[in-house]
């Protein structure tokens, strides 16, 4: 059996990518970029048994604190922004050795915890029975490509096909920004749009991050503009890796005259992705995946569903209890279970429980 720590030039990686249905944010390019961003070390845990193979992205980083009594050399582990999840070819009897191995591997590497979240369209989180808590958090919206294009156009939201006409007649139009030319647009009206719904602050990526998505991510990245004029309604960028395509991130322009252009975007990409041969267009959820305003927005597009959940795992449980008794002693209240923020250590005091 071999267990690694691979780094991000090691052809192993790719070469599981070639056999195991992936998403962009498996690429290791993305996984440096995240890396990068949140300071840690970009890696992928690597585990092989004659024919299988078990591989899941992360990024290492330092305990947030000292922790008295725990290793110097201590780490903790999370998958990349997105939805990463773990990549298994597994043969019979491989999901059973990997509850003794991935653990083992974690304590030997003095990795305390791993979070991680499942990518809908790619996991079954029924594979991880037995390993660490598997938490369902809410649902997604995707849209199936393979159906037909009536159909497409039947699971459209009513007000949504009224809409995308009225558009048209106005004279929107949608359209692929092939050169980018328009990307600094896009960045500032993404920064806008996160202030206007008071974005939580994880998502106001710095203008670097901008430049080295387009680097990691090529040709498989697509920046998607609305056009009132020469007013940008709307833009975003979409990544399409093999037959998924994946609604990454967006912005609207409130005072285009053009309320609805999302909708006019989102359509175009779908009917663009079909068109293409893709099979899976993810739009993802409402906020942490509830059923929020933006859930049923994009509810509006499919009929169609997924369960999102996140996996935790603890590589080194007396180290990890340690943890939690010296963040529960600072905060002055109990340390959350495995169901709440994982790892415990790292929740801001100020929320407490």
């Amino acid at each position: 059996m071999i267990t690694e720590l691979l780094n991000t030039t090691d052809p192993r990686w790719n070469e599981v990518l070639a056999r195991i249905p992936h998403d962009f944010y498996h690429l290791p390019k993305y996984v440096e970029l995240e890396a990068a961003r949140v300071g840690g070390i970009a890696g992928a845990i690597y585990i092989e048994e004659e024919d299988s193979q078990f591989l899941q992205p992360v990024v290492l980083r330092n305990l947030p604190s000292s922790m008295p009594g725990v290793s110097a050399e201590a780490t903790d582990a999370s998958s990349p922004y997105g939805y990463p999840g773990p990549l298994i070819d597994a043969r019979d009897g491989f999901t059973e050795t990997l509850k003794t191995a991935l653990p083992r591997f974690m304590r030997e590497r003095h990795i305390l915890s791993l979070f991680v979240r499942l990518n809908p369209l790619l996991n079954d989180p029924v594979l991880l029975a037995g390993l660490g808590s598997v938490v369902q958090h809410g649902e997604v919206i995707w849209i199936d490509l393979t159906l037909a294009q009536e159909e497409l156009h039947r699971q459209t939201r009513s007000s949504y096909r009224y809409d995308t006409k009225k558009m048209k007649v106005e004279g929107v139009a949608t359209q692929f920004d092939e050169d980018f030319a328009l990307y600094e647009d896009f960045i500032n009206l993404y920064y806008s749009t996160m202030t206007d719904v008071a974005a939580h602050e994880m998502y106001y990526f710095d203008r670097h991050y901008f430049e080295r998505l387009r680097e990691a991510l090529g040709e498989n990245m697509k920046l998607v503009v609305v056009k009132y004029g020469d007013i940008i309604a709307a833009a975003g960028l979409f990544v399409r890796t093999g037959g998924i395509i994946q609604y990454h991130l967006s912005g609207t322009n409130k005072g285009s005259g053009q309320p609805n252009a999302t909708k006019a975007m989102i359509i175009f990409v779908r009917d663009w992705a079909k068109s293409v041969g893709a099979e899976s267009f993810h739009l993802g959820g409402g906020l942490g995946s509830m059923a929020d305003n933006l859930g049923y927005f994009k509810r509006g597009f499919s009929k169609l569903t997924q369960p999102f959940h996140t996996w935790r795992l603890v590589g080194d449980s007396d180290a990890y209890e340690i943890c939690m008794k010296e963040w529960s002693r600072r905060a002055g209240c109990d340390a959350d279970e495995m169901t709440g923020f994982f790892p415990a250590y790292r929740k801001p005091i100020a929320l407490g429980n």
